[in-house]
């Protein structure tokens, strides 16, 4: 690594004249539809500073670093702002970028240090991040001149984001964009923050619960699969977490403007669920499948039981049933799921929120359009508002659920 860096060191003037006219837009384009408008982004690996001042001119916030002191010194005078000198084994960043660019930079991190700096820009992406990368197109390492190079092919590059918790969102070849090099091949990824899962209970059983949770909730899972343990009398059944990135995102069915605080609601509830029957379908094949959550997890799980899918039972605790448009979708759309638990807490529509003091109102409601489907659903009342035991709430709802049959 040392070696690539005193290379640029010595030939920043050369290297800087030769890419800083590069056309890199169409892949800057097809990045940035991923990207908030005014987002913040870190250029990892900036070189001369050419997308930097692009991502700027745009409107978006732009943190840039180079591992070289010259090609710092050279695009901080192009941007007119602070390059930050730094390796990539140097990042801490956490939480922090919209999005990631990495164009020809992560070409010179050998294979066996790959890992480690996937996992640092990981750490720096915020929970719906946008990552970009570009490497040579070849197999294994490769020296030339001064420099080595790690190159792949679409299927290394799959394993290698892959392997690394990402999800491939867009990967494609193409040509150096600087016509003396229009020969040189490019691979190019896209990718953000795969969604992840973790198997708690007996994992054999043939009873799979299915709960989607945010980063805070699986502190509280093993304590809830206790009272689920207690409450049904037996341990046949495995409990599958989804962590979800984008609460309000992931699990949101469609989009709707924002009812508490600033954050909308966007419409990726189905990429969600795909991730979901695929694991049902494939590796949780032939096993009763049981699907719940808790507030808008619980709203995904109804949701998700009118799409079909091999669930026999729902189960649905404080439900953001006050979604917009919701009761009005599940009176066009039949509950697949036999069997539907609903709970809810008897404060939660003591609120002046105009919206969410619809809630009692919504899932009686629910309950009724259930009933008239020919569903077999239960609805109970919980003492307390909507924070109050909710992993308590979900574990009686998974012990009626395992229970009952349709």
């Amino acid at each position: 690594m040392n070696d690539n860096i005193n290379y640029y060191n010595t030939h920043a003037k050369e290297f800087f004249d030769g890419s800083v006219n590069a056309d890199m837009s169409p892949w800057r384009n097809r990045f940035l539809q991923y990207v908030p408008d005014g987002g913040r982004i870190l250029d990892a690996g900036c070189g001369s500073g050419r997308d930097s001042k692009a991502f700027i001119m745009q409107g978006y916030s732009v943190v840039a670093m180079d591992a070289s002191k010259e090609m710092c010194r050279m695009a901080s005078e192009l941007l007119g702002q602070e390059v930050w000198q730094m390796r990539f084994d140097e990042m801490s960043f956490e939480d922090e970028f919209d999005g990631v660019w990495a164009c020809a930079s992560l070409l010179h991190v050998p294979e066996e240090e790959m890992e480690d700096v996937l996992i640092r820009i990981k750490t720096a992406l915020s929970k719906d991040g946008i990552f970009y990368a570009s490497f040579k197109y070849g197999v294994g390492t490769v020296q030339k001149g001064d420099r080595i190079f790690t190159n792949y092919t679409e299927e290394t590059v799959k394993e290698l984001f892959e392997s690394a918790g990402f999800e491939l969102l867009e990967c494609d070849t193409s040509q150096d964009s600087r016509p003396e090099r229009a020969d040189e091949k490019w691979i190019n990824v896209i990718v953000r923050k795969r969604i992840e899962s973790f198997l708690y209970g007996n994992k054999t059983a043939n009873n799979l619960i299915i709960q989607p949770v945010d980063e805070r909730e699986l502190e509280s899972i093993p304590k809830e699969v206790e009272e689920i343990k207690k409450l049904a009398g037996a341990e046949d059944f495995a409990l599958l977490v989804v962590k979800v990135n984008n609460w309000n995102k992931d699990l949101s069915p469609w989009r709707a403007s924002a009812v508490f605080g600033n954050e909308d609601f966007g419409d990726g509830a189905e990429e969600t669920l795909k991730y979901i029957n695929d694991l049902v379908e494939g590796e949780y094949k032939d096993r009763r499948i049981i699907l719940g959550g808790y507030s808008l997890a619980g709203l995904f799980a109804l949701w998700a039981g009118t799409k079909g899918g091999n669930y026999s039972g729902i189960v649905a605790a404080s439900p953001s049933v006050w979604f917009p448009g919701f009761t009005e979708y599940l009176n066009e759309n039949e509950m697949k799921a036999g069997v539907v638990y609903l709970s809810l807490g008897d404060k939660e529509s003591k609120t002046r929120n105009a919206v969410l003091a619809t809630t009692d109102e919504c899932i009686v409601k629910t309950r009724e359009i259930f009933v008239r489907q020919g569903v077999k659903c239960i609805l109970e009342w919980n003492e307390g508002n909507h924070f109050k035991d909710p992993e308590k709430r979900m574990a009686i709802g998974f012990a009626w659920a395992l229970r009952e049959k349709a």
